[in-house]
C-alpha cells in the first residue's frame, strides 16, 4: 500500500485469521497487536499517541457523549487517479475488532475508526453517519453489522455460534469500501482511536486495495461468489454480492435487497423479490451499470433499488411472478466472459466466427471481428476495425478510424475526429459523428448520416438514405431509388442514378439529379439545380437559385426571390414563382415545345441564343402568346401576344 516518503504512527502486523477473510494487508491497532489464536478476555496496551481531530468529529457526529480521541494510528498517502487507469473509484476491504464491546456500547469509551477519501468518510454501515465503524448503539443493533464473539451463552442470535479464535470481543462484517475518485491527485487516510482512555484496544484490517469501476460508494458486507452455481439471501445491511460463475440466484424481500450491489450478474443468473408482485411497467432502469428501481408494493413509487454493475447497454430484463415472489433476469449481458478486452496499448483483438463482444480500450488498435453478430468498441486513440461477416454492432470512439462493416446488416458509428467507414453487402446504418467523415455504401438499402464536420458520403447500390448533416457536405445517392439530404451548410448532393430525392436544406447548395426521374429541392439559400437526364423536378425554393434541365422533359419551379430557369432539351415545364426570373433557352430545337406558367411582363425575362427580335413569330393561342422560333415554340401562359416587346429579351 505505502510507498516511500509517508510517516506511520504505531503499525502492528499481524496474519489475522482464516475466519477474517481479508488476506494479505495491514492493520492499525489503538494499542498493540494481539496474536492470531488468543482467545483472552481484554488486551489493553497505551502507546502514547495522540488523537486525531477528523477521527473526534467523526465520532462526535455519531455519538457526543463520546470522550476525546487517543492512542490514535493513522496512515495517510497519496495517489494519482491516471496510475488507476480508467478506475472510477477505489475499492478496499475492511474489518473492524473491539474490546470494547458490548460493556462499553454508547459510553465515552466506544472507540472509532475510519477510511476517509478526499477527505470523507466511507467506512460507515449503510451509509449512514450515526453507524460507523465504532461501539455506538446504531451500529451495534442493525442486524448483520456486528458478531458477538462472546461464546454461545444463547443471548447470541447470529448465525455464527461458538468463540472465534480472536480476542476481539466483537467485531464487523467483512466490509467492503468503494469510494469515488478524482482526476489528479487523491488522498486516502485510513485511521483508529481509543475513545475516553487508552483501555480495551480496537483493531483494523485493511486488504485489497485497488481501482474499481463501480459507480456506486460507501460501505458494503461483502459477499464473495464461487465457479459454482450458488444461493444467495439478502439481510437488514446492504451487500456487495461479487458473483462468480455457473446460475447464481440473490433472494430477499423488498427490504433486504434494498441498496445491494451486484457484481458479476450475468445472463444466467436470477434475482428473486421475495413477498413482492410487480411487472416492468414498475420498474425504471438506468442503463449503463442497470440501477433497477423498484416499485414492489404498486403505489407508483420506487421503494427498492438494486444496482447491477457491468455492461448492459445490450441488455433486456424480464420480469416473472410465481407464488407471490418476482423473478428478475437479464438476457444480452456483456460480460469479461464473453468479452475480449484490449488495453491502453496498440492492441491486435481477433474475433471468433461466433458472435464476440470486443473492447478495445486505449491505443492504436487493429480489430478483427471475424464472422458473427459482433459488438466492437475501439475506444480511443486511432483504430482500424474490420467487422467481418455478420450483422455487427461497431463503435469507433474517439480518434481517426476506419471501419469496415463488410457483408451483413451492419450498424457503425465513427464517433468523434476524423473517420472512414466503409460499408459492403447489407442494410448497413452508419452515423459519422464529429468530424470530416467519410463514409461509403454498398449493396443493400443503407441509410448513412454524416452529422458535423465536412462529410463525403456516396450511397453505392440499391435504395439509400443519406443525411449529410451540418457544414459542408459531399454526397451522391448512387445506383437505386436514393433520399439525399443535405440540411445545414454549403453542400454539391447527387442523386446518380435511379429516381433520387435530392434535398440541398439550407446553404448555397449545389444539386446534381444524374439519371433517372429525380425530385431536386434547393431549400434555403442561392441553390444551384442541375437535374440531367429523366424526366425531372426541381424546386428552387427561397433564394436567387438556378435550376437547369438538362435531357428530358422537366418541370421546373422557381420557388421565392430572382430565379434562373434553363430548361435544356426536351418539352419543359417552367415556373418562375415570385421574384423576377430569367427564363433561358440557349439552343432552340426544331420540335420542342416548351411552357412558362407565370411570366410576369415587366418583371421576368426570356433569353435566346443564336437569334434576334426580328426572328420571333409571337401569336395569341389557347391558353396565351405563343413564341416561335427554329421550330422551337415557347407558351407563355396567361400573357397576350400584343403585351410582348424586345425588352421582355435577351439575345446570346
Amino acid at each position: 500500500l505505502l510507498e516511500e516518503g509517508y510517516t506511520i504512527s504505531e503499525i502492528s502486523g499481524t496474519d489475522p485469521a482464516p475466519t477474517v477473510g481479508i488476506g494479505s494487508g495491514i492493520f492499525l491497532s489503538t494499542g498493540g497487536a494481539p496474536g492470531t489464536g488468543n482467545t483472552t478476555g481484554s488486551f489493553s496496551v497505551s502507546h502514547g499517541e495522540p488523537g486525531n481531530d477528523s477521527l473526534d468529529q467523526t465520532v462526535q457526529d455519531a455519538f457526543p457523549g463520546a470522550g476525546e480521541t487517543q492512542d490514535a494510528a493513522v496512515v495517510s498517502f497519496t495517489f494519482d487517479s491516471a496510475d488507476l487507469g480508467d478506475a472510477q473509484s477505489i475499492s478496499l476491504d475492511v474489518f473492524f475488532g473491539s474490546d470494547e464491546y458490548p460493556e462499553f456500547v454508547d459510553s465515552p469509551f466506544v472507540d472509532i475508526a475510519a477510511i476517509y477519501v478526499n477527505g470523507v468518510n466511507y467506512a460507515l454501515f449503510d451509509g449512514d453517519p450515526n453507524q460507523p465503524l465504532s461501539i455506538v448503539a446504531d451500529s451495534i443493533n442493525t442486524p448483520g453489522n456486528f458478531f458477538n464473539n462472546n461464546g454461545d451463552d444463547g443471548s447470541d442470535d447470529d448465525p455464527y455460534t461458538g468463540t472465534y479464535d480472536t480476542e476481539y470481543d466483537g467485531f464487523s462484517t467483512l466490509l467492503n469500501i468503494l469510494a469515488p475518485i478524482q482526476d489528479g491527485t487523491n488522498e486516502i487516510t485510513i485511521a483508529i482511536a481509543d475513545t475516553g482512555d487508552s483501555y480495551y484496544d480496537s483493531g483494523l484490517f485493511v486488504g485489497n486495495l485497488q481501482g474499481s469501476n463501480s459507480t456506486v460508494s460507501g460501505s458494503y458486507v461483502n459477499v464473495q461468489g464461487t465457479e459454482a452455481s450458488e444461493t444467495f439471501e439478502g439481510n437488514a445491511a446492504p451487500q456487495l454480492f461479487n458473483l462468480g460463475g455457473g446460475s447464481d440466484s440473490i433472494s430477499g424481500s423488498a427490504e433486504e435487497l434494498d441498496g445491494d450491489v451486484v457484481s458479476g450478474f450475468g445472463n444466467d443468473d436470477s434475482l428473486i423479490v421475495e413477498g413482492a408482485s410487480f411487472g416492468s411497467d414498475d420498474v425504471t432502469v438506468t442503463m449503463g451499470s442497470a440501477i433497477l428501481d423498484i416499485d414492489t408494493d404498486g403505489d407508483g413509487i420506487a421503494d427498492t433499488t438494486v444496482t447491477l454493475e457491468g455492461d448492459f447497454t445490450q441488455a433486456s430484463f424480464s420480469y416473472l411472478t410465481d407464488d407471490g415472489n418476482t423473478t428478475i433476469t437479464a438476457d444480452g449481458v456483456i460480460t469479461d466472459e464473453t468479452a475480449l478486452i484490449g488495453t491502453e496499448g496498440n492492441d491486435t483483438l481477433t474475433g471468433t466466427p461466433d458472435a464476440d463482444t470486443i473492447l478495445a480500450l486505449g491505443g492504436d488498435d487493429i480489430v478483427d471481428g471475424d464472422a458473427g453478430d459482433d459488438e466492437i468498441d475501439a475506444g480511443n486513440a486511432n483504430d482500424f476495425v474490420d467487422g467481418g461477416a455478420g450483422n455487427d454492432t461497431i463503435l469507433g470512439g474517439q480518434g481517426n478510424d476506419s471501419l469496415l462493416g463488410r457483408d451483413g446488416d451492419d450498424w457503425v458509428d465513427g464517433g468523434d475526429n476524423h473517420d472512414n467507414i466503409a460499408l459492403h453487402e447489407g442494410d448497413d446504418y452508419a452515423e459519422g459523428g464529429l468530424g470530416n467523415d467519410s463514409i461509403g455504401g454498398s449493396d443493400g438499402n443503407d441509410s448513412l448520416y454524416g452529422n458535423s464536420g465536412n462529410d463525403v458520403i456516396g450511397g453505392g447500390n440499391d435504395d439509400d438514405y443519406i443525411d449529410a448533416g451540418a457544414d459542408q457536405d459531399a454526397a451522391s445517392g448512387g445506383w437505386g431509388n436514393d433520399t439525399v439530404l443535405g440540411n445545414d451548410g454549403d453542400d454539391t448532393l447527387a442523386g446518380s442514378y435511379g429516381n433520387d430525392t435530392v434535398d440541398g436544406g439550407t446553404g448555397n447548395d449545389f444539386l446534381g439529379g444524374g439519371e433517372g426521374q429525380d425530385l431536386l429541392q434547393g431549400g434555403a439559400g442561392h441553390d444551384a439545380l442541375g437535374a440531367g437526364n429523366g424526366n425531372d423536378t426541381l424546386q428552387g425554393e427561397s433564394g436567387n437559385d438556378f435550376l437547369g434541365g438538362g435531357a428530358g422533359d422537366d418541370l421546373m419551379i422557381g420557388g421565392g426571390d430572382n430565379d434562373t430557369l434553363n430548361g435544356g432539351a426536351g418539352n419543359d415545364t417552367l415556373t418562375g414563382s415570385e421574384g423576377a426570373d430569367l427564363f433561358v433557352f440557349n439552343t432552340l430545337v426544331n420540335g420542342e415545345r416548351d411552357v412558362i406558367t407565370d411570366f410576369g411582363n415587366g418583371s421576368d425575362l426570356i433569353r435566346l441564343g443564336g437569334v434576334s427580335f426580328d426572328m420571333l413569330d409571337i401569336a395569341d393561342v389557347s391558353g396565351g402568346a405563343r413564341v416561335s422560333v427554329l421550330g422551337h415554340e415557347i407558351l407563355l401562359e396567361g400573357v397576350a401576344a400584343a403585351e410582348l416587346d424586345a425588352s421582355d429579351f435577351l439575345f446570346s
